[in-house]
């Protein structure tokens, strides 16, 4: 198998954890490349010379060369690598090493039976909808969601909302999320917008803090289109955390369903309640 490594270079548990999992896996005779933009910070040794077998290469060789890819870090971490993998359908495996982590599965004191598991082709893959956002001709993907934010000085944001071309209405708030189910548990969860399960086919339109009480989280079918316009100046989307891009004032926004989904590799040791229970402190987060 060949397995690709994609790490967030800030957390100092990957300059122990990648080089000791990079051996185990040569050591059950997989190929492993490593992402170029996994390099120690303050650190004079590279990870490829720590490990001459495996290969480093460019990011975006990844889904070319691998058959499978590691996110290690933290949720941004795999929005990351869901960025790098976009339509190839290469399936990733997150590994967390601390914090939230809601999308990646592996803790690390599961790592290596996961991984015996994983080699075994003992797993699971869950295909999680992508959400597409055009503007300018230009598209942008998210596996989390797509926000619409201010620039200014906290300047409330005016918006006109279609659904299916039939107009909704004009909002003011603080900004504006456009989640799929998977970014369900994060920003919009925090804006008091609804849980969905990963297996739901829906899209979520949440106003944050909206100026008016009636305003509440709609729940749409995946095949709905979205259109915004933001008539307000000193506006961005911001596509899953990672990448932001400048808006004109009274420019369209368009979200729809993207034409192919991310495919996270999920162990049988876990189910979508458990990590509710755990991560959200449900009862204590105590187990039965």
């Amino acid at each position: 198998m060949h397995i690709g490594i994609i790490a967030n270079p800030e957390k100092k548990l990957v300059y122990s954890i990648v080089p000791e999992l990079i051996q185990w896996l040569l050591q059950n005779r997989q190929q492993v490349f490593i992402g170029e933009a996994i390099q120690p910070v303050n650190q004079q040794i590279s990870l490829g010379e720590k490990c001459p077998k495996a290969t480093v290469c460019k990011l975006e060789e990844l889904p070319r060369l691998c058959d499978v890819i590691f996110a290690i870090g933290g949720d941004g971490t795999l929005l990351k690598t869901a960025r790098v993998v976009g339509s190839s359908g290469v399936p990733i495996l997150g590994i967390n090493l601390g914090g939230l982590g809601f999308l990646t599965e592996v803790a690390l004191d599961t790592l290596y039976p996961a991984l015996a598991k994983l080699l075994k082709s003992d797993y699971k893959i869950e295909s999680r909808m992508v959400l597409e956002t055009s503007v300018r001709d230009c598209k942008f993907y998210s596996l989390n969601d797509t926000v619409i934010t201010g620039t200014g000085a906290g300047r409330m944001l005016q918006f006109m909302i279609y659904i299916n071309g039939s107009y909704v209405s004009e909002f003011s708030s603080d900004g504006l999320i456009i989640s799929t189910p998977t970014g369900s548990t994060a920003y919009s969860l925090a804006a008091l917008g609804p849980i969905l399960h990963p297996e739901v086919e829906a899209i979520v339109l949440n106003l944050i803090c909206p100026h008016t009480l009636g305003a509440r989280p709609i729940v749409m079918s995946n095949d709905s289109i979205i259109e915004v316009e933001c008539k307000s100046s000193n506006t961005a989307l911001v596509i899953d955390g990672q990448e932001s891009v400048p808006l004109k004032q009274g420019e369209k926004v368009v979200f729809r369903k993207a034409d192919y989904k991310i495919k996270l590799i999920k162990s049988s040791a876990r189910d979508f309640y458990e990590i509710l229970r755990t991560k959200l402190k449900w009862g204590g987060g105590k187990e039965r």
